[in-house]
């Protein structure tokens, strides 16, 4: 979404040359691909994690860092690999 208004704004006489039907599903598929492998690779970090004690999440978005903090193992872990994960996607998009 941000590319598609990058060039209505920037380049709006080119706009339907640009923007596709081929160039928004290339994007879409991008933002799949790349998004999937993370989210799961941290789903599967949570599950391996031991949970104690209460199992309730006082908010209403069900947040990583919430569920780490109900986890009463070691999480430097995970919060390591979150943020090289956070890291890396928003280092992506700059090259």
């Amino acid at each position: 979404m941000a590319y598609d208004c990058y060039v209505a704004i920037c380049n709006p006489l080119q706009y339907p040359l640009v923007m596709t039907h081929k160039v928004c599903l290339q994007l879409v598929a991008a933002s799949w691909i790349s998004g999937i492998p993370v989210q799961v690779g941290q789903t599967l970090q949570v599950f391996s994690l031991p949970f104690c004690a209460s199992n309730v999440i006082n908010h209403f978005f069900c947040d990583i860092r919430s569920v780490l903090k109900l986890a009463c193992g070691e999480t430097f872990t995970n919060e390591l690999m979150i943020f090289v994960a956070a890291v890396l996607f928003v280092s992506a998009h700059f090259c």
